[in-house]
């Protein structure tokens, strides 16, 4: 079946199924690399979900759908400007957008860290980058801080945090999947808890006290992964933020 590059079909599709379409809608270049598990698990719903998805709307499964839109895909960036340019510009952009970001929650989460209380940085996949980013930072600054990169450790390191201990936790899109179960209590019982996405509508954020969106969700969704060079520039700014901090006092 040809993929004409358009999924707003006429089916009638159920809440999961709509979370499927959402998310290829949203991160069209993320496709390539995603297999359906994890295509499912960013999207918020289950597997079966998304192969009816794929069956609803033509498609034998996900490798035959997976097959016509890449080929789309492909013909329809040929017509554009070349890739790199658009990366650096949107940089730039990017970079320029931080002076807009909420200076009281920045401060407020720069007082968290130097509060004496345990800090804990967290994040799944490639937000395991920016998260073990800043525990390093904080660290080499003297903090208490600690790291985990899965849901199980996570969760044992969490076991130990206190509402007064800050927790902060790095996800591009803030899907809400598995991040409650293993998390949530702990998140939900933290005075000092931080979001840090790229993705205003996240889920995720209704677990936390405090939520930074930071810009460059369109650069980021014409990336084939989830790209962590943005996150990671905001953690080289907070390392600054709690370094100048600390030698004002």
């Amino acid at each position: 079946m040809k993929f004409d590059n358009n999924l707003k079909f006429n089916s009638n599709f159920s809440e999961s199924e709509n979370l499927v379409k959402l998310y290829i809608e949203n991160n069209p270049n993320k496709i390539e690399m995603l297999t359906i598990n994890k295509l499912a698990a960013n999207a918020g719903t289950s597997i079966a979900s998304a192969q009816r998805y794929f069956r609803k709307i033509g498609y034998k499964g996900y490798k035959d759908f997976k097959y016509a839109f890449l080929s789309g895909l492909k013909q329809k960036d040929s017509s554009k400007g070349s890739f790199s340019s658009i990366y650096v510009n949107g940089y730039k952009e990017v970079i320029d957008n931080f002076k807009n970001l909420n200076k009281r929650v920045l401060n407020n989460l720069v007082d968290s860290l130097l509060d004496n209380h345990p800090n804990y940085s967290l994040g799944i996949y490639f937000s395991s980058i920016p998260a073990h980013l800043l525990a390093l930072e904080l660290q080499d600054l003297g903090l208490r801080t600690y790291y985990a990169d899965d849901y199980t450790k996570g969760e044992h390191l969490l076991v130990n945090s206190t509402k007064d201990s800050t927790i902060i936790v790095f996800s591009i899109t803030g899907a809400i999947t598995h991040y409650e179960d293993f998390w949530g209590e702990a998140i939900s019982q933290c005075s000092n808890s931080y979001l840090i996405t790229m993705n205003k509508n996240a889920q995720l954020k209704r677990l936390f006290k405090n939520t930074i969106v930071l810009p460059g969700i369109q650069l980021s969704q014409k990336m084939p992964f989830d790209a962590q060079s943005i996150p990671s520039i905001f953690v080289e700014l907070i390392g600054q933020l709690v370094y100048e901090s600390k030698l004002n006092h």
